[in-house]
């Protein structure tokens, strides 16, 4: 399982917009497909959950969009 982060910027600072959690692929691979509906600033971020086999990871770098 993957957990996510989204935050958007509002007047001063970014706030968390949504969060939750995506099952992974055979391939431990996961994906989150977003729209975002409202212009502005936003950032994503991701990490791995902890398995029985494996620990957590880190947070993700920082993705970024600017929305118009």
């Amino acid at each position: 399982m993957v957990r996510y982060r989204i935050y958007r910027f509002t007047g001063s600072a970014y706030t968390l917009y949504s969060h939750g959690s995506r099952n992974t692929d055979a391939a431990g691979v996961g994906r989150l497909a977003w729209t975002f509906k409202t212009p502005g600033r936003w950032y994503v971020m991701s990490m791995a959950i902890a398995t029985p086999d494996n620990a957590s990871s880190s947070w993700s770098q920082l993705q970024f969009y600017y929305v118009r």
